[in-house]
């Protein structure tokens, strides 16, 4: 159990440290998705609008329509669909994420969704 939670806080570092330098996060494992190989994803927060935002609440809903989740920034489903819009891909190839990329990436979604200031 306490690997599982170090495991998480490294992955929560990672995820910090990626939002803080830059948008691009490389796969520490490339995958295949619609006939091409995907090594990073250009994960462009920022360029999102609000328009952009509802649609990824539309979007959450149909990924997983079971999912209810008090705060929508905690939402799994929510973080996928708005990691894929900033990354211009579809939530599909979040799919054949590995755990640990899937983990980094949507903890990077969750932290722009949470932050403040």
């Amino acid at each position: 159990m306490e690997m599982q939670s170090n495991e998480m806080a490294s992955n929560q570092e990672k995820a910090e440290k990626q939002v803080a330098e830059d948008t691009v996060y490389r796969l520490s494992t490339p995958i295949q998705f619609d006939g091409e190989t995907i090594t990073e994803l250009d994960l462009r927060f920022d360029d999102l609008t609000g328009k952009d935002l509802i649609l990824c609440a539309k979007q959450a809903r149909r990924i997983d329509p079971q999912e209810i989740h008090p705060g929508r920034a905690l939402s799994l489903s929510y973080q996928i669909a708005v990691a894929a819009k900033a990354a211009g891909v579809t939530p599909e190839l979040f799919d054949k994420l590995k755990a640990d990329d899937f983990t980094i990436v949507t903890q990077m979604a969750e932290n722009f969704l949470l932050r403040r200031g």
